[in-house]
């Protein structure tokens, strides 16, 4: 198929090219289809620590090698910052090199965290520039240790281990990931106004940006960009799947009927398929633009992205407070309420988790992290954080190597919930301290950012971070009151009490 170079062109009219398209995407498929599946692009550019980016890997199927907590866990430390913005909302865990977390928190931005304490290394501010300093995803960490984050500031950054800029660039509202190619020479995200864009990793500057629609906020939201092996791209926005050359020539693209206002995705499992989730619906799409199928929820799974165990199975949480689990081919393989249904953003506000035995692992807005076997449905342990959640859903768990949990319980909570004893976790790195610490209230890092209104990178750094002293640890072990055992096997612990009422859902955001 023959197509434009693209740079910085206008978006192609739906219209004009449905019939040349779907001719297209046929030729394509066959072409295709003629040749062997490549796997997909390894993580050779993310960083080989144990959550380095959005969904764990470079497939973003939020699948970890590692084992979880399989009972009930101990709390290790809680971080609870919450004066650094009044617009604090942990999102989700990054994990880095040299035992450094990196958390999302929302308007507060990027908290770089001492994962054996608990304690804040630094803190990165995005500038204000009229939008909202909104940081929804941790860092993608690379391989040579350069941190690549994203706000609704406008702003895309490449920061050092140290939380020092390298370059900044400006475009429109940002909230989602970012990409590196299998190269690494590039990183690849999509905008809230409608654009792609490819930058050069080493320096920020544009290589090449297309307009795929006229969106606007709210509608280019988890959309991860993955890369089969040799670095062809694929992702989505609003209601369309794309694939473009590295280069920046279209591929191929597959309008998808529309349910709901975006898709969300893709987590892509190890025979190539993309899975996607457009608010009520779970869709299955191949590399080569195929739709393979479409299963309706029968409720709202919005801002949830799917994850994909070992075998294939494809699960997704929803707000009615059900696990749904898929086979590959799209038949329902079980599905299990475990979160009393409490109307919009209720029920499992994360993702699912799925560690390397097949233990699934999410949040319910109740304030309860659950463990649950994949295999026998049962709950394997139900910790009470003492916190309901009023965020909107869509936040990460993520999983340590030492079978740390950590969760972002509440806006201005996350936890780390570690295997009882510590270190027994397989498969493990060496043991880590048994003591545990509550960070306390050190001031606050400061990040000063020049907001300049310009399309090209800057190498000069725009922020100078101050690192948090490090106090003394204080040796505090949790209560961990609150959980009950599910002897009946009913999916819901025995004695669990449903309140009647729930907290009226606050809204974090007044710009969409």
């Amino acid at each position: 198929m023959r197509t434009t170079r693209i740079t910085d062109l206008p978006r192609r009219l739906y219209l004009g090219r449905l019939v040349l398209g779907a001719a297209a995407v046929i030729l394509v498929s066959v072409a295709i289809g003629l040749l062997a599946w490549e796997t997909w692009a390894d993580t050779n550019p993310l960083a080989s620590t144990p959550w380095p980016t959005y969904g764990q890997n470079a497939q973003h199927n939020s699948r970890s090698p590692y084992v979880g907590p399989q009972e009930m866990p101990i709390v290790r430390w809680r971080f609870t910052r919450a004066t650094d913005h009044w617009g604090t909302d942990h999102r989700q865990m990054g994990i880095g090199a040299n035992k450094t977390l990196y958390l999302a928190a929302g308007m507060a931005g990027v908290y770089a965290i001492d994962s054996e304490t608990g304690q804040m290394k630094w803190l990165f501010s995005p500038a204000s520039t009229g939008h909202e300093t909104w940081v929804e995803f941790p860092p993608t960490v690379a391989s040579d240790g350069k941190l690549y984050i994203t706000s609704e500031n406008d702003y895309v950054y490449a920061l050092d281990p140290n939380g020092q800029t390298l370059w900044s660039f400006r475009a429109n509202h940002l909230h989602t990931p970012v990409s590196i190619s299998p190269d690494g020479s590039s990183v690849h995200f999509v905008s809230e106004d409608g654009y792609f864009y490819a930058l050069n990793r080493a320096d920020g500057t544009l290589r090449w940006r297309y307009r795929l629609n006229n969106s606007t906020y709210g509608t280019a939201r988890r959309i991860p960009v993955v890369y089969d092996a040799a670095g062809n791209l694929y992702f989505a926005s609003v209601a369309t799947v794309w694939s473009f050359t590295p280069d920046g020539q279209i591929r191929w693209f597959l309008p998808i009927v529309k349910r709901g206002s975006y898709l969300a995705g893709p987590a892509v499992s190890d025979d190539g398929t993309m899975y996607f989730t457009n608010n009520d619906a779970l869709l299955a799409v191949t590399m080569d633009g195929r739709q393979k199928w479409q299963q309706l929820l029968g409720t709202a799974a919005f801002d949830r992205t799917a994850a994909i165990g070992a075998d294939g199975t494809v699960y997704i949480g929803a707000e009615n407070g059900f696990v749904h689990a898929f086979n590959s081919d799209g038949t329902l393989r079980w599905k299990q309420q475990y979160v009393p249904a409490s109307g919009w953003g209720g029920g499992i506000k994360s993702n699912i988790l799925v560690d390397a035995q097949g233990t699934l692992y999410f949040l319910g807005k109740d304030g309860y992290v659950y463990g649950v076997s994949s295999q026998t449905r049962q709950v394997l342990w139900r910790y009470n954080s003492a916190r309901i959640n009023l965020s909107y859903p869509g936040m990460q768990l993520s999983l340590d190597a030492d079978g740390t949990l950590y969760v972002p319980v509440h806006a201005q909570m996350t936890l780390a919930l570690a295997p009882s004893p510590i270190g027994t976790a397989t498969p493990s790195n060496t043991p880590s301290s048994t003591a545990t610490s509550s960070p306390t209230a050190t001031p606050s890092a400061t990040a000063t950012l020049s907001a300049t209104a310009t399309s090209t990178a800057t190498s000069t750094p725009t922020s100078t971070i101050t690192p948090t002293p490090t106090p003394p640890p204080t040796v505090q072990v949790l209560s961990n009151a609150g959980f009950e055992n599910d002897d009946d096997g009913d999916g819901i612990p025995d004695g669990w009490q449903v309140s009647a009422s729930d907290p009226t859902l606050v809204s974090r955001s007044e710009d969409r």
